[in-house]
């Protein structure tokens, strides 16, 4: 048994009794949106990009991936738990009134809060593509993937030829570093993704990439 020979730090001999083992069963949905779920290696994860769960990680992450000083897990789940924002893009639809109606928010915090966040309205193809955590996409595959395609509108262009001929994946495996499965990762991520990623552009200034 697990306790067999087991003590305690002061080597007393540990005496109890564990529960028994089970299986363990997984959700057929997930608990936070009822939406569908999926195995992905060894984590059970959610489809649903729009998810409340989902959706903080994914904020943090932006944030976080652009240096957004003041913007932290806490300010997120309250922007999110008081409908101020359900998108990456609402971010930047955020103004004064809204933020100071927020408890313990102050006019100083959220002016400083309101210019990190103006401050991000301007950036490279490969900062934005890397900001979205999609699976198998770092900085250095997001770097060479924007200057494959040069503007997000092409990438975008891409992925809809791509849904209909499968052929097209080709054009991303011919990069270095890039293999069939992050090729499909980065088709899917942003096909899932293409409503969120076209309002968000519509708030931002995409650079052209500086050179090598």
């Amino acid at each position: 048994q697990d306790i067999d020979g087991r003590v305690h730090a002061d080597g007393e001999p540990f005496q109890g009794e564990l529960p028994r083992r089970r299986a363990i069963t997984p959700p057929d949905a997930c608990p936070a949106c009822d939406g569908r779920v999926e195995i992905e290696g060894a984590f059970l994860r959610c489809t649903d990009v729009q998810c409340t769960a989902r959706l903080g990680r994914s904020i943090l992450y932006y944030c976080r991936a652009l240096e957004m000083d003041g913007i932290g897990e806490k300010l997120v789940e309250q922007l999110i738990d008081e409908d101020l924002i359900s998108s990456i893009a609402d971010l930047y639809r955020l103004d004064e009134q809204m933020l100071l109606s927020l408890e313990r928010m102050g006019q100083k915090s959220a002016k400083k809060v309101l210019n990190e966040i103006y401050k991000s309205r301007s950036m490279t193809f490969s900062k934005f593509l890397s900001a979205f955590g999609l699976p198998g996409i770092g900085p250095e595959l997001a770097t060479a993937i924007s200057n494959h395609f040069n503007a997000p509108e092409q990438l975008l262009s891409w992925v809809d030829e791509s849904l209909g001929d499968d052929s097209k994946i080709l054009e991303l495996t011919a990069l270095d570093g890039v293999g069939e499965i992050v090729a499909l990762q980065l088709r899917n991520g942003i096909h899932l993704r293409t409503k969120i990623i076209t309002d968000l552009l519509s708030h931002l200034t995409i650079q052209q990439e500086e050179a090598v």
